[in-house]
């Protein structure tokens, strides 16, 4: 197991789960705030994120350890992507489930 800590907010479903909690330490928070993601990003290597979770300019300027931000579904308009790149974050999509 890799020393990668995960942050899954939104649900993912329990094999999804599973997959990642087999390569990364993760966190299931569904219901997390906004202003609990501002107050925590700064721990997690990677994001996954749905639809309700808005990856901010904000969010960005304190996830010093992020390295990737995965969205599970369609899109990723929730998802700064000009500050994703700024920073060199890589941002991926997935639009189907596993």
């Amino acid at each position: 197991m890799s020393d990668w800590k995960i942050l899954v907010s939104d649900g993912l479903s329990s094999g999804g789960l599973d997959i990642l909690k087999a390569a990364a330490q993760v966190d299931d928070k569904p219901t997390i705030t906004p202003d609990e993601l501002l107050a925590t990003a700064a721990e997690y290597d990677a994001f996954v994120v749905r639809g309700r979770t808005k990856v901010t300019p904000a969010v960005f300027a304190v996830a010093t350890k992020l390295k990737v931000v995965g969205r599970a579904g369609v899109g990723a308009d929730h998802i700064y992507l000009p500050a994703a790149r700024a920073k060199g974050f890589t941002v991926v999509n997935a639009p189907t489930p596993t």
